[in-house]
């Protein structure tokens, strides 16, 4: 699954945090990540916080939050 973030003015960081069960597999540091899932995710939050690493300032937070259903979903 591929998850991105607008890109922020004077960002040279991006940090991405995924609950447990999902792993980072691309990405990482970079406004667009790939994250893939196991079969022990159960759902949670994942946040991503752009930084200017040189004034050591954080510039935005962004928190998501992730459901995994056990059913698929029935459209009606």
């Amino acid at each position: 699954m591929i998850y991105s973030t607008a890109s922020v003015n004077r960002a040279d960081s991006y940090n991405w945090v995924v609950p447990a069960g999902a792993t980072i597999t691309n990405g990482q540091g970079t406004s667009i990540i790939t994250v893939s899932y196991g079969p022990s995710f159960v759902g949670g939050s994942m946040t991503v916080t752009a930084s200017e690493m040189l004034a050591e300032q954080v510039l935005f937070v962004q928190e998501m939050l992730l459901l995994m259903y056990s059913q698929p979903l029935q459209l009606l």
